[in-house]
């Protein structure tokens, strides 16, 4: 927050319309203190770079190979391309979809 603080009291930055981060939602909190008519957007390769490095830290890649569970990850990498009105029914529809290749158990 310091930074951005930094930059608006020299004068180097002011009031920017359109701001592009990761899904760091500390970083988006701090901008918009400082620059509260900002529009945040989020980079969608910084969120699928994310859930690809969880994969890997939890040591499902393995399970990540196998092509049912692929198209269920992206699939809900996509879900952040959706208007928000339509991400609860696809949410839905994917916690179906785990369910029937058994990634996820009824009622989770």
């Amino acid at each position: 927050m310091h930074v951005f603080l930094a930059l608006k009291a020299f004068g180097i930055v002011n009031d920017p319309t359109t701001v592009s981060t990761d899904f760091e939602l500390a970083l988006s909190n701090a901008f918009l203190k400082i620059f509260p008519r900002t529009k945040i957007s989020r980079c969608a390769f910084h969120l699928y770079q994310a859930v690809l490095r969880k994969i890997q830290n939890r040591h499902l890649t393995q399970l990540y190979d196998n092509a049912n569970t692929k198209h269920f990850f992206k699939g809900l990498m996509a879900l952040s391309l959706l208007p928000p009105a339509e991400i609860p029914a696809y949410f839905d529809a994917l916690k179906h979809e785990a369910i029937q290749i058994k990634l996820l158990v009824p009622g989770n």
